[in-house]
């Protein structure tokens, strides 16, 4: 909700001081569909080598918390 009337308050601004009104008309029906894997490559892109490393640290950290999840509710149900 948030970010539609932010957009709309932006195109509303930019109409007012546009010349051309067909302009913004143009550009907002040309606009690509981004779908979820679309962006999901894109991020990858951008992020280049470093984000292999954030993924790898992600999925060590999610290990260890399950580990210790796991761990301390046998842990109480053997004592």
């Amino acid at each position: 909700m948030f970010k539609k009337t932010l957009l709309i308050l932006f195109l509303w601004g930019s109409l007012a001081f546009c010349e051309d009104k067909n302009i913004i008309s143009s550009v907002v029906e040309n606009k690509p569909k981004m779908t979820f894997l679309d962006s999901v490559v894109e991020f990858n892109k951008m992020g280049g080598i470093f984000i292999y490393s954030l993924y790898l640290l992600s999925i060590i950290s999610l290990a260890y918390i399950l580990e210790r999840f796991f761990f301390y509710n046998f842990s109480k149900k053997i004592i």
